[in-house]
C-alpha cells in the first residue's frame, strides 16, 4: 500500500505554451532543430511539449516549413476564471 504522505514533485510555471503533436516523431524533429530547442522548457508526454510562449510563432513557423498544418488555440484571461 503507498505511503498517504507520500509527496509528489510540482513545477508551476507561468506564461508558458503547450505544443500538443500528432506524433512523437515530430516533437523529436522539433527538437533536434536548435533554435526550437532552446525554446522547449519541458516534454511531458511522447507528443506535448511545454515551450515559451515567446517561442510560439516560430514554432508554428516551423511546423508549416515542415509540411504541416498547425492549429493555434489561444485561451484568454476571461476563460481562466
Amino acid at each position: 500500500m503507498a505511503n498517504s504522505t507520500a509527496r509528489i514533485p510540482v513545477k508551476v510555471h507561468r506564461n508558458v505554451a503547450l505544443v500538443r503533436l500528432g506524433e512523437p516523431i515530430l516533437a523529436e524533429e522539433l527538437l533536434a532543430r536548435k533554435t526550437l530547442s532552446r525554446s522547449v522548457l519541458g516534454r511531458l508526454s511522447e507528443t506535448v511539449l511545454l515551450i515559451e510562449s515567446e517561442a510560439c510563432e516560430a514554432v508554428l513557423d516551423e511546423l508549416k516549413r515542415m509540411g504541416h498544418t498547425p492549429r493555434f488555440v489561444k485561451r484568454d484571461d476571461a476563460q481562466r476564471r
